[in-house]
């Protein structure tokens, strides 16, 4: 066999992307209720989005792509502040 022709081995190297840190997007508050959308970050399965009820677990989804991730949390959002939930303010 000619090594001339035989192509220098490459490890398949995949670009993974980065995992990042759990980011609140949103939180908006009705009377004494307070809603948080937090995006988890990227893990083999896609973009999870959580939702927290006054600071307590009520609701994850996720999706393939971050652009679906964000878009369901815009909506999401617009939907809450159509039934009179109101974007909080931290003083």
């Amino acid at each position: 066999m000619d090594t001339d022709n035989i192509l220098p081995w490459r490890a398949s190297i995949k670009k993974r992307p980065p995992v990042l840190e759990p980011k609140v997007l949103w939180t908006v508050q009705k009377q004494r209720w307070q809603i948080d959308c937090m995006l988890q970050g990227r893990d083999p399965e896609g973009w999870c989005l959580k939702v927290l009820l006054n600071g307590q677990w009520f609701f994850s989804c996720r999706f393939t792509s971050w652009a679906d991730a964000i878009q369901a949390a815009d909506d999401k959002q617009a939907e809450l502040l159509t039934g009179g939930w109101v974007i909080a303010s931290f003083s």
